[in-house]
């Protein structure tokens, strides 16, 4: 009974271990046109010949997933028509257990949920789904293009304003001269009369 027990911990301990990491959530921030890493670290799982990882979406249904590697080699069979050629993984046979994910070209129909799941021994694909996820991932594609339009209408806005008070002061310093030669003119014209009058009264 003990022994039991006790093999019965060992094993529930060594689950925790391989998917210590099922809960980790995060944020993936991409732009339309680029390639992006979707993250994933199987950390303490014992990785062996037949060890694969499944890539899928929340918004897909079984048998349809974004990747599927198992026993060295991807496979295709029901892989999400949109995901044809564009991933790979980041690290060849899953060398130091890293299970991320290339996606190449990305698009605005990439935005969504992934969910990263380990594959072990005798794991099949039409089981997947009961494994739980080392990690998900949410994917949000920013329209390049879009980004780079605003960037530039807001540069020539800062360029418009930088224009407009540079003119501003030069326009002002314009009539600051013209007032002071005015003034000046003015004052010659008073001096000059005023010795005209001086030297009549001589």
């Amino acid at each position: 009974m003990e022994k039991t027990l006790l093999l019965g911990l060992c094993v529930t301990v060594g689950l925790l271990s391989v998917h210590a990491d099922h809960t980790d959530k995060g944020v993936v921030q991409a732009f339309t046109g680029n390639s992006t890493i979707l993250e994933c670290l199987a950390k303490g799982a014992r990785m062996t010949d037949s060890t694969g990882v499944y890539w899928t979406r929340m918004d897909l249904k079984s048998p349809q997933y974004v990747f599927f590697y198992k026993n060295g080699h991807s496979d295709t069979t029901h892989q999400d028509s949109r995901y044809t050629n564009r991933v790979e993984l980041a690290w060849p046979n899953l060398e130091n257990n890293n299970l991320s994910l290339i996606i190449h070209n990305v698009s605005a129909t990439d935005n969504g949920t992934f969910k990263c799941m380990l594959i072990q021994g005798g794991t099949s694909r039409a089981n997947t789904f009961d494994v739980p996820p080392i990690r998900t991932l949410e994917l949000i594609v920013n329209d390049l293009s879009k980004e780079l339009d605003e960037e530039f209408i807001e540069n020539n806005h800062v360029a418009w304003y930088i224009q407009a008070i540079v003119g501003f002061f030069f326009v002002a310093a314009i009539a600051a001269l013209l007032f002071f030669f005015q003034r000046l003119h003015a004052h010659y014209n008073k001096s000059s009369q005023s010795e005209r009058n001086h030297a009549q009264e001589e």
